[in-house]
């Protein structure tokens, strides 16, 4: 059986056994496309841990820690490097693409948070007008931010 050389190096670079096609099309490659477009977006969720490099780690519940990966998985996939993250009362400075916190910001002053360059809100959403809620107003905190001389506000 003779093969030609073109073939010889597609047959080989492919792993495949003869007979069966060198590139795959349709399905996967639909597949394949259509997570690379979730993932850019920031819909698709790791669920892997957060990694805290602080002195006194905060407890969090199995719920929190799901909503901060959440976060920590936009912010990743929006690119962030150095991000804020609001969570259930807690301002936290972040690495998204190390996935680490590296510390907490002071939000209810209005003391600007400088050299973060995007910011998520981690916090439930269940917000029933008259409830009770220790966190900092998001417009206040927002507007401090805005004033930080930040170089990028990004809001996944």
């Amino acid at each position: 059986m003779s093969v030609a050389p073109g073939e010889l190096l597609t047959r080989l670079g492919s792993g495949l056994r003869h007979g069966q096609p060198a590139v795959r099309t349709g399905h996967d490659q639909h597949d394949f496309a259509h997570q690379l477009t979730r993932a850019r977006r920031g819909e698709l969720r790791t669920g892997l841990p957060i990694a805290f490099d602080l002195r006194d780690p905060p407890t969090l519940s199995p719920e929190q820690a799901g909503r901060l990966s959440d976060a920590i998985d936009r912010l990743a996939a929006a690119d962030a490097h150095r991000a804020l993250v609001l969570l259930d009362g807690h301002a936290f400075l972040a690495d998204p693409i190390e996935r680490i916190v590296t510390g907490t910001a002071e939000t209810a002053s209005g003391t600007p948070v400088v050299g973060i360059d995007a910011f998520a809100d981690a916090r439930t959403r269940d917000r029933s007008p008259g409830g009770h809620d220790d966190e900092p107003d998001p417009d206040s905190f927002l507007s401090a931010l805005r004033r930080s001389r930040a170089a990028e506000i990004r809001v996944p």
